[in-house]
């Protein structure tokens, strides 16, 4: 009996002290390895669209297929700033036969492509009928395309339709020149005298979708 009821109590100790250890380990703590990896401050910045517009004054240079009343138009090298000197045309005093051309260069300023096209509002105070005028694309310091001679009446029209894109600032293509030849009819009469003509002209830029990333050059 003796040895029986020691068992029991060696027993009942040795499963108090399991419980007592089980309990001290819910409360403890176990030390693991650990790591970990953050990345810096991460930030998207959108791109901006900016177009400026420059012009020359004729004064020689370039050969014009098509173009017979003077076949080489040529430029100062000072340019103009549209923002400075607003206006691209001022001429006064002019008769029949009389040609201008202005050397007109759009540039892309901006971080994103952009597509242009130039809106004229015109206001004719009887001379329209009695001008003329295109637009001579130049690439390369060399014009591209022939001369045609368009009425004035149809510049605004014409001027809505074309389109051209611009690449972003100190990329490949990222500006474009043109000549814009103009001049009164040499059979004009004398209804035009006194007779004048104005338009106003505004560059319109909009985002152009091209883009170049490991898809393709459209935007996702």
């Amino acid at each position: 009996m003796t040895t029986s009821k020691s068992n029991k109590r060696a027993l009942l100790a040795s499963g108090l002290s399991l419980l007592i250890c089980a309990a001290m380990l819910v409360g403890t703590t176990f030390a693991w390895f650990t790591d970990s990896v953050t990345s810096g401050k991460n930030v998207i910045t959108a791109g901006n669209l900016d177009v400026i517009m420059e012009w020359t004054e004729t004064s020689g240079g370039y050969t014009i297929p098509g173009f017979t009343r003077a076949e080489n138009i040529s430029f100062e090298t000072a340019t103009h700033d549209i923002n400075k000197d607003n206006a691209i045309i001022t001429e006064n005093l002019w008769e029949p036969g009389t040609v201008g051309a202005k050397l007109i260069t759009v540039k892309n300023n901006g971080t994103l492509a952009a597509k242009i096209k130039m809106n004229f509002i015109v206001d004719d105070g009887g001379l329209q009928n009695a001008l003329w005028f295109d637009f001579i694309q130049v690439k390369n310091g060399a014009v591209v395309g022939t001369f045609v001679k368009r009425e004035m009446n149809t510049l605004a029209t014409f001027a809505s339709k074309v389109e051209l894109p611009l690449m972003p600032k100190n990329t490949a293509g990222d500006s474009v020149s043109f000549i814009l030849l103009y001049g009164m009819k040499e059979e004009a009469g004398n209804e035009y005298m006194d007779k004048n003509f104005s338009a106003d002209v505004t560059i319109l830029a909009k985002q152009y979708t091209y883009e170049e990333d490991s898809f393709d050059n459209q935007y996702d």
